[in-house]
């Protein structure tokens, strides 16, 4: 058993005290108990206690650092949670659960703009894994940690430019239609390219922070995206309930959240 040779208070390796104080090499009969009271054990202190071992080697941090507050990290988680209730448990409008909407707009593909068309039918879920993925793994250190940010990255950048590329080619909608969304679009478009950028960058950049500009990116166009199709669904129809702005203010907890204090996870 390896020994450590900072001085300090360690569990009293008796039993008889919560801690015993390690100094210079031994056991002294100096201790501290429940209230945190220094203590003598007899009337000399000075003497060591040669029968107990010395207390362990101090291992390596792996994983969680001891960085405290993670103010960041919890606000990602935070905004996950709101983002999820959004989707899955609260009503977007007076008994018209998110499911309906969805339904119904991909149906009613006419009535509706094809941004908010090409959003329930091909963009809402792959954004909603890929900014979950990278907000909550972007304190990550760990190669598989950093493999799944930078392919979200990839993956959900080139997704987005494919979206639009799909929808420009007569997917849905008309040409007038897709002209009217045409700025939005080239949003889409930009984001893509420099989500995909970032991703791949992301890999090899040890101090996350490409992951963190990465997460707040897609947070952001998850925003953007969001609030534009609810104001569409909502303009000439019944109010929007609390459940369909949600996922909205999920994803801005979740762009704001890489700018704040992380705790990290070590590379080990």
């Amino acid at each position: 058993m390896s020994t450590v040779t900072a001085d300090g208070w360690y569990p009293d390796p008796t039993g008889r005290h919560v801690e015993r104080l390690w100094l210079s090499g031994v056991w002294t009969r100096r201790v501290r108990d429940t209230e945190g009271v220094e203590t003598t054990e007899g009337q000399d202190h000075s003497g060591a206690m040669t029968v107990a071992a010395a207390p362990r080697a101090a291992r390596p941090v792996r994983g969680w650092s001891v960085e405290r507050p993670s103010y960041g990290l919890v606000t990602a988680v935070v905004g996950a949670i709101v983002a999820l209730l959004g989707y899955f448990v609260f009503d977007w409008s007076a008994d018209l659960s998110f499911a309906d909407v969805r339904d119904t707009v991909r149906v009613d593909t006419g009535d509706f703009n094809v941004i908010s068309v090409a959003y329930f039918r091909l963009v809402y879920l792959p954004l909603l894994v890929d900014v979950l993925l990278t907000g909550l793994l972007v304190v990550a250190g760990r190669r598989l940690a950093r493999l799944t940010v930078a392919a979200a990255g990839v993956l959900g950048g080139l997704g987005l430019i494919g979206v639009v590329i799909w929808i420009e080619s007569g997917g849905v909608g008309t040409d007038s239609s897709r002209s009217d969304a045409l700025p939005l679009l080239a949003t889409m478009v930009a984001v893509g390219i420099i989500a995909a950028a970032l991703g791949v960058g992301a890999y090899f950049d040890d101090s996350a922070g490409l992951a963190r500009g990465l997460a707040a990116t897609l947070a952001g166009l998850a925003v953007v995206l969001h609030s534009f199709v609810v104001a569409d669904l909502f303009d000439h129809g019944p109010d929007a309930a609390l459940g369909a702005w949600l996922p909205a203010i999920g994803y801005g907890l979740l762009a704001i959240a890489p700018v704040l204090p992380y705790r990290r996870i070590l590379h080990t």
